[in-house]
């Protein structure tokens, strides 16, 4: 049911797991990708959450949780960018989005 409905194998997945107050349902969740079939990049702070099927991309840990979310914009927004580039597409273009207002 939902999102997790459209997961089958060999659908990609990044799941991002920093920090403590959400590890217990992002392994939970992890699991249940599995299960599906997906092939997962993890952005993880702490080992315990690391599979042995997935890529693993790893984040600075021990910081306050307040912080954790900033840990992880900038290697998710450069594997977005290089993901990008790799498909062969312009992260400046994107194919069905038309700029709206004029930028002077």
């Amino acid at each position: 049911h939902g999102p997790i409905a459209m997961v089958e194998t060999g659908f990609p997945a990044v799941l991002i797991a920093v920090g403590e107050t959400m590890r217990g349902e992002m392994i939970e969740l992890r699991d249940a990708l599995h299960e599906h079939g997906a092939n997962l990049v993890v952005l993880g702070d702490d080992e315990t959450t690391r599979h042995p099927d997935d890529a693993w991309l790893p984040v600075p840990g021990g910081l306050p949780e307040w912080l954790t979310p900033l840990i992880a914009i900038l290697p998710g927004q450069l594997l977005a960018y290089h993901l990008t580039l790799a498909r062969g597409s312009d992260p400046d273009r994107p194919r069905t989005l038309h700029k709206v207002t004029l930028t002077y």
